[in-house]
């Protein structure tokens, strides 16, 4: 599940810091565009959390992850050859950010669900940990591609398409764990 994550959460995070220098930096999409961009994507990302743990409740883990991941791997893949567009561009921003959201209200319920209420706290703040390395191995990625973004979106397409392979092959159906807790076979 923290592999999952991870490859949930890669673009998203890797998003938020270039999305405007990216398309600050050609000079074609106004501020004013950009920053009002800003305003809707994050309330987007905000709103969509709700949203998403709604229709994690109703379709389940893997067909709301699916296509999460389905989007973001779509706009991963296509966002930077967008970023002179001043008519598209915002609305994949805003697009990005509220399939993004649901990388975070999916995992915390099917972790409860698979290893129950007892370890499931446990095991959530394991998969947390996603977070930081996501963020640590994106610093690095940046870094060794010389800050091209556009290697680094596509680093982050790998990663969606990655993830959908793992969902697939994920079984939520509740751990069986011994009486001290560990898994048992």
């Amino acid at each position: 599940m923290l592999a999952m994550q991870l490859c949930s959460i890669f673009f998203g995070l890797y998003l938020a810091s270039v999305w405007k220098p990216i398309a600050s930096k050609e000079g074609v999409i106004s501020e004013t565009i950009l920053t009002r961009t800003a305003v809707y994507a994050s309330l987007a990302n905000g709103l969509a959390r709700f949203f998403w743990g709604y229709m994690t409740d109703i379709l389940g883990f893997h067909l709301v992850v699916l296509i999460n991941m389905t989007a973001q791997t779509i706009i991963s893949a296509t966002l930077f050859s967008f970023r002179t567009n001043p008519d598209l561009y915002p609305y994949m921003v805003f697009a990005a950010f509220f399939f993004y959201a649901g990388a975070f209200t999916t995992f915390p319920p099917t972790v409860i669900k698979v290893f129950g209420s007892e370890k499931g706290p446990q095991v959530a703040s394991i998969v947390h940990w996603s977070v930081a390395i996501a963020s640590i191995t994106g610093f690095f990625i940046n870094l060794y591609l010389k800050g091209k973004s556009e290697q680094v979106f596509f680093v982050a397409t790998g990663l969606s398409l990655l993830n959908i392979l793992l969902v697939l092959m994920f079984d939520t159906s509740q751990v069986k764990l011994d009486e001290k807790g560990a898994i048992m076979p």
